[in-house]
């Protein structure tokens, strides 16, 4: 199979995503060069709102997302579990959008920089109180304000329509 990269950043996920073993895909102990994550875009029927949280470390709007766990069947269940904790959206369903991203993860006083290998999948849901374990809000999609998220958000929001 023959990939041509056409960006260093593409180039530098190719080389790392090469030298993993079967073992090191989804442990988030394993940091060096980094590990899959899941996450979820949650939008309403019509486009019109968005679901996002707002990270406290990181200070911006991003999406439902994380580490996986021993419990879950598969990385589209991972994903549904962390929207399910951090929104309380249970009512969702993926619509077949699936995205990978990889974003860099800061050094802090508890961890090693590394990076995240994101599966993003896009779901939709309907526009229902949220109740989940993190500050979570619907958004208007239209008025989004990008400089109050990050890259890996913008890349995703920019395709999904």
């Amino acid at each position: 199979m023959k990939w041509n990269p056409s960006t260093e950043r593409l180039e530098r996920f190719k080389s790392q995503f090469l030298s993993y073993k079967e073992e090191d895909f989804c442990s988030r102990l394993h940091t060096v060069p980094g590990h899959f994550t899941a996450s979820g875009f949650v939008r309403t029927y019509d486009f019109a709102y968005i679901c996002l949280i707002f990270h406290p470390r990181f200070k911006k709007w991003i999406q439902p997302g994380g580490h996986l766990e021993l419990g879950d069947e598969d990385i589209l269940e991972a994903a549904k579990r962390e929207v399910l904790e951090e929104t309380g959206l249970s009512n969702i369903t993926w619509d077949g959008t699936i995205r990978l991203d990889v974003h860099d993860v800061p050094t802090t006083s508890k961890q090693e920089g590394h990076l995240h290998f994101d599966v993003q999948f896009g779901f939709i849901a309907p526009f229902v109180p949220l109740s989940g374990d993190i500050r979570a809000d619907w958004i208007a999609y239209d008025s989004f304000d990008k400089s109050k998220s990050d890259d890996s958000v913008n890349r995703f929001l920019e395709n999904w329509r």
